[in-house]
């Protein structure tokens, strides 16, 4: 059962990185400098860094302007493109911790594949929105 619930955590982050990195890294990261999530890996306590923690907020302020900027939410997209399913890829293999190199390889794999999925998913959608003729949908 604890296999299904780690995996279950390891997709869940995987897909949630490709939406929003580095508020998916902020938000861990909090949760696990003050205990409010346990049965995580210790391997992903690195996220509960101050330094981390900073920087994904920084980071997520950033983003959270941009998306609010007409061609620049397309520009920001079109760079996350190779950002977050390496961050998805990255806290997979995180998540598994200190496993055989094949399981690493797969979780990468696995991590990237949902991140790049959910990525593709929300910029396709911002596109399509984007192309519509209606002003106010696009508002």
């Amino acid at each position: 059962m604890e296999a299904i619930a780690q995996l279950g955590s390891l997709l869940g982050l995987s897909f949630i990185c490709g939406i929003n990195l580095y508020a998916t890294v902020a938000a861990v990261g909090l949760c696990l400098k003050y205990g409010l999530v346990h049965g995580l890996p210790p391997e992903l306590s690195v996220l509960a860094n101050d330094a981390v923690i900073f920087v994904a907020v920084v980071l997520y302020a950033v983003e959270f302007v941009v998306d609010k900027i007409p061609g620049m939410d397309t520009l920001w997209d079109a760079i996350h493109t190779v950002i977050r399913p390496l961050g998805g890829a990255l806290l997979a293999v995180l998540h598994v911790g200190e496993g055989s190199p094949a399981l690493e390889v797969i979780a990468f794999m696995i991590g990237a594949s949902l991140a790049s999925a959910a990525h593709l998913t929300k910029a396709g959608t911002r596109l399509l929105v984007q192309a519509s003729p209606e002003p106010f949908s696009n508002m």
